[in-house]
This record gives structure tokens, sequence and C-alpha cells, in this order.
């Protein structure tokens, strides 16, 4: 297909000097031609019928499931075409058995169960489960449990097997995405506000609990995973950055990565290499080291009405401009590193600040520019470019290669190949010129809200509100704070 030469020539930029080195993801399969829209998620299966070649589930908004199923040629073929009666948003495949769930937009979850070959599918049955679109479903084979999420703003808890409702949860916003740890177990859902809901399932009731309210993000939660091995829990949203959520060691610490310049789609952590995959609706994919590294919280915004370094009033100080006899017309900015409320000509420089999660060029003041390192300089990302916009991301084993499924609006499925390059330690930075909302735009809005009276700033998301149970644990390196409520 000559169409695949645009999407296989995915390099890695350097964007510091705009040159391309190494090899980016390489296009090894496009699925094509029978969604006609929007792609909602799809699943790889590894291993269909004892061979080595494994399918893949697809659904979208085109009121379609499809199961794709790799041919002689090496490309992929649907095997079962279902047409569903609504559209499908959410996907779940538990292999034990060999059973589907959908969700639909009109808030049913459709179960069917696959023949060996993965040639043909038969109807189980049906749930009324939510009143709004599903969002997530997520299954518990060994507890027989149903965990699903919609927009209904509701979290509900049924019975596999009766569909009986066993408890329930609801939220203030639309619930937006789902994860789910049978562990412990625990259930880690954002919503449209931007809020993060952390909740465990008691022991003895399977009644939904709130452990902690995360509120950091300015917009919409797009994708959350969390990751149990490192304590971590990512989550992506539609005000461009991603939050590592570091719940492990219950020191109540975050870390904001910024490096899009657009909605981030789809993340995914590699157990592999410690890295997270982020994927934006800047068609680039960045690969961040974040766990191999040690990372800075970033400071919080300061006020004042006047520049914290010379003492010059910012413009809205009338009180002082009438004691000098003088009026100002600085504008107020902060700096990143030390958020430090300061004028422009107190701020004359930008910097990135990695260590933080800045990986494009910020405002810094002059009297912080010998306080920045040479590790704050190295960079903990890089960028590929990817050829279309991505719906949903996900990461997964094929033929011993590691490789990532996405899906467009245009109704195509790519299947890339993540080499050992692109899935490696060592970076370069995204490029200052990506970013469509610089420094001085921040600056903006910052003055804008300040003055309105609004709290929140917008150097990037803020933990403003959090309720945790009291554990009695001193917060130890490495603990598993969710195994801790357990107990």
């Amino acid at each position: 297909d000559t169409s695949l030469a645009s999407y296989c020539k995915s390099t890695e930029t350097d964007c510091r000097t705009g040159k391309m080195s190494g090899k980016g993801p390489q296009l090894i399969s496009r699925l094509y031609g029978h969604h006609t829209k929007e792609i909602n998620d799809a699943i790889y299966v590894d291993a269909v019928a004892g061979g080595d070649d494994g399918g893949i589930i697809s659904i979208g908004e085109d009121k379609q499931l499809l199961i794709w199923l790799k041919r002689d040629s090496g490309g992929y073929w649907p095997s079962v075409h279902e047409e569903l009666s609504a559209p499908a948003s959410a996907l779940e495949y538990e292999p034990t058995d060999r059973r589907v769930y959908v969700g639909l937009a009109t808030g049913v979850i459709l179960t069917y169960a696959v023949q060996e070959d993965f040639n043909a599918i038969t109807y189980i049955g049906s749930l009324a489960a939510h009143k709004g679109r599903i969002t997530g479903i997520k299954v518990d084979k060994a507890r027989g449990l149903i965990v699903s999420c919609g927009r209904d703003k509701m979290i509900l808890l049924h019975a596999l097997e009766t569909n009986h409702v066993l408890s329930s949860y609801a939220v203030p916003a639309w619930v937006t995405v789902m994860d789910y740890d049978p562990s412990a177990p625990n259930i880690f859902v954002g919503d449209y506000g931007g809020r993060v809901h952390v909740l465990k399932l008691a022991k003895d009731t399977q009644k939904i609990q709130l452990i902690a309210a995360l509120e950091g993000h300015n917009g919409s939660i797009r994708s959350v995973e969390w990751v149990r091995d490192i304590g971590m829990l990512f989550t992506g949203s539609s005000d461009n950055t991603v939050i590592m959520w570091d719940i492990g060691k219950c020191k109540g610490e975050f870390f904001t990565l910024r490096g899009h310049k657009a909605t981030i789609d789809g993340l995914a952590y590699s157990h592999q290499t410690k890295q997270l995959i982020t994927a934006g609706s800047d068609k680039k994919l960045l690969v961040w080291d974040v766990g191999t590294n040690v990372w800075k919280m970033s400071p919080d915004w300061q006020k004042s009405d006047k520049c914290q370094i010379c003492e010059a009033p910012f413009f809205w100080n009338v009180e002082q401009m009438w004691q000098e006899k003088k009026v100002h017309v600085n504008r107020q900015h902060h700096c990143r590193l030390t958020g430090k409320a300061v004028c422009d000509t107190c701020s004359p420089k930008e910097s990135t600040i990695c260590t933080m999660g800045f990986e494009l060029p910020v405002r810094i003041s002059k009297e912080a520019e010998a306080l920045v390192t040479e590790e704050d300089l190295v960079a903990r990302c890089r960028a590929f470019p990817l050829g279309n916009v991505s719906t949903f991301m996900r990461l997964a084993t094929m033929s011993k290669k590691q490789v990532m499924i996405t899906g467009s609006k245009a109704g195509e499925i790519c299947v890339w190949e993540m080499g050992a390059d692109i899935l490696s330690t060592g970076g370069v930075s995204v490029t200052a010129e990506d970013s469509d909302f610089t420094s001085a735009q921040a600056d903006v809005a910052a003055e804008v809200s300040e003055f309105s009276g609004e709290t929140k700033s917008s150097d990037g998301p803020r933990v403003t509100h959090t309720t945790m149970y009291d554990t009695g644990y001193d917060g130890g390196e490495g603990a598993d704070l969710l195994s801790q409520l357990d107990d």
C-alpha cells in the first residue's frame, strides 16, 4: 500500500537542532476500509486458536464490532462483522472464557462468546447498566464482578452471573475513563471536570468506597493508568498535561509532565523499560523516562502586587503607584523554578526544567538562572511524529515484539512496532516552536485570573483537594498506600 509511506517515515526529532536522529515507531499493519467512523477502542488478542499470530477486536462510532485476523498475505481482514444497535463506546475482553463485553452509547453492555478460531461470535446477553454513554468496562472473573462507568456520573458494580447491582458510586461530572486493579481491588476513574477518584471495594460488603479525590488537572481526564509495581497513577488530560501521582510513597507528591501541545489522547506504561508513552492530538508520541529519574515538584505560584525582585508595582497596584507618583505598566509573570511573581525586566530568559517536567522552555527569573543545574537541562522525553490524531492507544506484545495500537477518527487502526531505539533511556526534548501555549500566554491567563479574583494558576495542574483515610502509615520508601488501606 503506497499510502503506508507517509506513516513509515517516523523519526525521532532532535528539537534543539531540528535534525532527525534515529528511527521512530514503524507501521507494520494498517487496518482500514471497514470502520466508517471514529475508532473508540481496539484490543490485541494473543495467539488465536493456538497459532503464532493474534487477532484484534475493535469497536467504533459506526455501530460495528469487528474481529480482525492476520492473513497469509501479512495483512489483517475482518473474520467477524457484528452490527450493533448503537455506537460502541467501551470494550473489554476476558481471555479465560473468550468473552467480549461491549458498552454502548445507550448505557447497555452486550456480552458475546467468541469461537475458538475467532471466526464467529455468539450473543450471550445484555445488561442495561447506565442511563448514559458507557465509558469504561472491567471484568473481574475471580470475584465474579463487572465494573462499569458512564456519562450518567456513576460507577456501578454488577454480579457477573446474575447482573444484579451490588454497589454504586456517584461523582460530580461525567466519568470519562477508568482503570481497575483486581489485586486490591481498587478503581481509578477520571471525570469531565478534571478530578481523579481513587476508590476501593470493601472486603465483606463489596461496597464502593472513596480513598482519595485528587483535583489537579485543568481539563477533562482523557486517559488513566495505574502501575502497581511502582506505585504510580498516570493521568492525561485535555489541558495538554500528564500528571504522575506518587501514591505508593504516601507523601502526597505529584509531578506534571508538559511536552504535548494538545489533548492527551492516550498513555501506556512499558514495564520492560520503565517508560511512559503518551500520544496527543498534536500527532506526536512522547516517550518519558519516568522510572529511572528523580523528579521535583514544581512550586506553587506566589501572590504579590509587586515584583518580588525589584519591587516594581504591577499595573493594578494603584496604591503604590500613587505613593511613588509614577505610572507603571508592568505585567505579572511567574518564575517556573521558584514560583516568585516577577516583572518582565526581571525575567527576560527562558529555559527547560526537565526535572520538573518542563520539556518546553519556560520563563525563569534572573536570580533563578544560576539555580538551573545541568541535570535540569537533561531531556527526559523523546518526541516522535505520528501520522494521525489518535483516538486511543494501547501497548501489546505481538510475536515477542512490543507494539502499539492506535485508532483514528477516520476509522482506521494502526499497529506500530516499538523498537529498542524508541524504548530506551536518554533522549532529546520537544521544541519550543511546538508550543502554541507559550509562557507569555500563560502569564496573560494568570493575570486575567488573578485580576478577576480566581485562584487557579495557569502554570499547570495543582492539587486543590485531597481526601484520604488515616492509615497510621509512616510513608516508608516504596510502600503501597492502597495495600495499607486494604489492611
